[in-house]
């Protein structure tokens, strides 16, 4: 990832073996070298739609210098504000798209999101912590896809926590979980306990 590459890292294991520690400490070094580091968990009982985009990128935003949050609230501004309020707060918005169709709103706001995330990597590499996606819903988990196909690539680290106990065939991260199986960039990691 220092090197300009995107990866991502899923850790999967049982309740309570250690995802959210492993995941932890892997942002402490990345943040030590010098690493911008966003943090989003899923909620079992809110399940908002894109919930850890919500929390890791409205830290990102609140401290985002002024100039390169105008710069992206000029392009994506009112898409953006949607999913993350504060930037109305800090920068005046572009001009409003008025759309009505669902399936173009998501991709203007996947694309605002990708924007976004690879505007905070251009300046450091970003790692992106998305905690507890066994209760991700599927807008969130689409979010997640799409990211993993933007070009260029962003300098970027996405580690996923998911409880593998909690799927069944029919859960929306289980498609992703498949979907993503031969993508060279995505390390799958399942933790055991000790012996």
């Amino acid at each position: 990832v220092t090197g300009g590459a995107r990866r991502v890292a899923l850790v999967a294991g049982e309740p309570g073996i250690g995802k959210t520690r492993l995941a932890a400490v892997v942002a402490r070094e990345a943040e030590r070298a010098g690493t911008t580091v966003l943090y989003g968990s899923c909620s079992e009982d809110l399940g908002a739609p894109y919930e850890p985009f919500l929390e890791s990128l409205g830290h990102a935003v609140t401290h985002l210098p002024t100039e390169v949050l105008a710069a992206e609230a000029e392009v994506h501004g009112d898409v953006l504000t949607r999913l993350v309020p504060e930037v109305a707060g800090r920068v005046p918005l572009g001009a409003p798209r008025l759309t009505h169709d669902p399936e173009t709103e998501r991709y203007l706001l996947f694309r605002a999101v990708a924007s976004l995330l690879t505007t905070l990597a251009s300046a450091q590499p970003v790692v992106l912590i998305l905690d507890d996606l066994h209760w991700a819903d599927k807008s969130t988990l689409l979010l997640l896809r799409f990211l993993l196909s933007v070009e260029p690539a962003p300098s970027l680290l996405i580690v996923g926590t998911y409880r593998h106990s909690d799927l069944s065939r029919h859960h929306p991260l289980t498609d992703v979980l498949a979907a993503l199986r031969r993508d060279p960039a995505v390390e799958r990691l399942a933790l055991g306990g000790l012996v």
